[in-house]
């Protein structure tokens, strides 16, 4: 027989000239095929045999093989000779290393030269334990087993930055050889040397798409059957991708080529299509797409031809495949308005920076009520001069409340803090207000839940309270009146001792006879019913007098507010 024929190995393929890799691949009657090389060997046979070593990764012996028939080329003889020397020798110094290791019980020589070649490499990182580990990871993947780790240098070589970091995953390098070997003859370079590196390989790949089997894996991965029996398959699709696919022969929007509005449907509950076996195309029920609206907890059915048709969930009830439906969203899609909730409060709490200005006070139990913001998701306040905090706990299932000196004087669970906050947050439900997230609905939520916190605990935050001042705010914003100043002169001065002298009288007071009688005002110059209101009604906001009515004339009369003493004392202050 003629060179390079047949060449028997154990239990392996008979090698043929040109072999490429495959499972049992003849690396000894490859080797011996080298032995019987000569300069007068045709080059098209040596660049076949060269394309084996290649291919299996040979790139020692492949490398001599290539100077040589670069030199018969040029018809450079006498250095031909040298390379076909050199070729030769490594081919035995490769042969001789097999024969070493050889038992009755070794491994085939492609297992052997594997597990060295293993070990070579990982050594390469022994100063680096975890970045060692990841190589052996690696090259344990089953496709470097499988493929004679043909392209593990070309890897290591070419997605390592310089300080020593994969640029891209191996984990992800390994999908990107699977499919260069895969494809490869179909591609100009099929080479893997002749990329420079891993994105010019990924480059070239994308251009070549999916093979029918990658598609079809991407397909079932984004679809969830439902259910199926020999009449009807439910499909779940969860991309764009399997929603055109098990959508084709309808007009639904979520199944159109162009304008799919998959994405705007998915984002609001599930879509299931409802698909019967047996029926034909021409039947407007042979596909049947129900979509569930997570939030309003309602079905929407639509036939093949896109009409919406909501009798037909009466009909899909009454066959048991739909039970299987139901079970679905049940497990997976049924909203827990109390859980999503929580969940926002928790949020709120913890995220938000709030920057409320200084309206943003109110009086409770005749105290200055401030929020002054929140700061590493602790919420601060001022009640009166003392620093009151909301905090929620690590797992989210406690709001937490400080008094002074960060003590906890309070812990709820934070459903019941939802629970609360539900009731109070009228005209508003309590899930709107949190989903604006604005600087107002905030503010009446963080207010809403220390108005509870004080509410059950302004006894105790009282004791001790050695500054005794009082609050107020007007209910007319215009108001500039402070009633700090204690000049007789002013007004609201002689309006108190007016009240006063007539209450020691025993005379009724009333805004009328003030003006008349003390600041002697003439009724037909000055129109009593808008004169001074704005303080009057401020001097009422701050407790300094009350107004009461009576049976007889003047029917709206003042007496002396609950806060006159502590104004006398200097302990009453607007906020």
């Amino acid at each position: 027989m003629k060179l390079l024929n047949l060449i028997e190995m154990n239990d392996n393929e008979v090698y043929k000239l040109g072999d490429m890799w495959s499972d049992n691949f003849d690396y000894d009657g490859m080797l011996k095929a080298g032995l019987k090389i000569t300069l007068k060997t045709s080059i098209k046979k040596m660049k076949d045999l060269f394309k084996s070593f290649q291919d299996v990764n040979y790139n020692s012996e492949g490398g001599h093989l290539l100077h040589l028939i670069k030199v018969i080329e040029s018809g450079d003889n006498k250095t031909g000779v040298k390379h076909l020397n050199n070729f030769k020798d490594s081919i035995r110094k490769t042969l001789q290393n097999l024969s070493e290791v050889q038992n009755p019980h070794r491994k085939k020589y492609g297992d052997i030269l594997n597990e060295g070649r293993r070990d070579d490499i990982l050594s390469k990182f022994n100063e680096n334990p975890e970045l060692q580990k990841t190589i052996e990871q690696f090259l344990d993947h089953e496709f470097n087993k499988k493929t004679n780790y043909k392209y593990v240098n070309w890897v290591l070589k070419r997605n390592f930055d310089d300080l020593g970091n994969t640029i891209i995953s191996l984990d992800n390098v390994i999908d990107y050889i699977e499919k260069f070997d895969r494809i490869r003859k179909n591609l100009q370079d099929k080479d893997i040397n002749q990329y420079k590196n891993i994105q010019d390989l990924i480059d070239t790949l994308e251009v070549y798409g999916d093979t029918k089997s990658e598609e079809k894996t991407k397909l079932e991965s984004g679809t969830a059957k439902v259910y199926e029996d020999a009449e009807v398959l439910i499909v779940k699709p969860l991309s764009q991708k399997s929603s055109c696919y098990y959508g084709q022969g309808t007009r639904w929007c979520t199944s159109a080529k162009s304008g799919n509005q998959f994405d705007n449907y998915f984002g609001r509950g599930p879509l299931y299509y409802f698909i019967y076996k047996n029926l034909n195309k021409d039947n407007d029920y042979y596909k049947i797409a129900i979509h569930y609206d997570v939030m309003s907890n309602m079905f929407k059915l639509y036939d093949a031809k896109d009409n919406v048709n909501d009798n037909l969930l009466g009909f899909l009830k009454k066959n048991p495949a739909f039970d299987s439906v139901e079970k679905d969203i049940e497990k997976n899609h049924k909203f827990d308005k109390s859980k999503n909730q929580k969940s926002m409060l928790v949020k709120l709490l913890r995220t938000n920076n709030f920057n409320f200005s200084k309206i943003r006070r109110y009086v409770l139990y005749d105290k200055s009520v401030h929020i002054l913001g929140n700061n590493d998701t602790l919420v601060v306040a001022k009640y009166g001069e003392k620093s009151i905090i909301i905090t929620v706990s690590d797992d989210g299932d406690e709001i937490i409340f400080y008094g002074p000196k960060s003590n906890i004087l309070d812990k709820r669970p934070t459903y019941e803090m939802v629970e609360y906050l539900d009731m109070n947050s009228d005209p508003y439900d309590i899930e709107f207000l949190l989903s604006k997230n604005t600087v107002h609905t905030n503010y009446k939520v963080i207010r809403d839940l220390f108005d509870f916190f004080i509410t059950e605990l302004h006894e105790e935050l009282s004791v001790g309270n050695q500054e005794g001042f009082k609050f107020w705010s007007p209910l007319n914003s215009q108001s500039n009146y402070r009633f700090e100043s204690t000049n007789p002169d002013n007004a609201y001065i002689k309006f108190l001792e007016y009240i006063i002298d007539q209450t020691n009288e025993g005379e009724p007071a009333s805004k009328r006879d003030f003006l008349l009688n003390v600041l002697e005002k003439d009724p037909e110059q000055v129109v009593f019913s808008g004169y001074l209101s704005t303080m009057f009604s401020s001097m009422k906001d701050a407790g300094l007098v009350s107004l009461y009515r009576a049976d007889t004339s003047p029917y709206f009369r003042y007496k002396i507010g609950p806060n006159y003493k502590v104004w006398k004392q200097g302990r009453l202050k607007r906020i």
